[in-house]
């Protein structure tokens, strides 16, 4: 189940998503266009 759309006021361009899944963990997607050049960033953080 996916939250509702997060749209940072102070960081532009910034959104982020809960995503609960089914089994257990509870992910957030971000994005933010500028961190690379050609827009492909991933980051995992724990």
């Amino acid at each position: 189940m996916a939250g509702e759309q997060y749209v940072s006021q102070h960081r532009p361009g910034f959104v982020s998503r809960f995503i609960q899944l089914d089994e257990g963990p509870t992910l957030e997607v971000m994005w933010l266009p500028h961190l690379l050049p050609d827009g492909n960033a991933i980051e995992i953080t724990t």
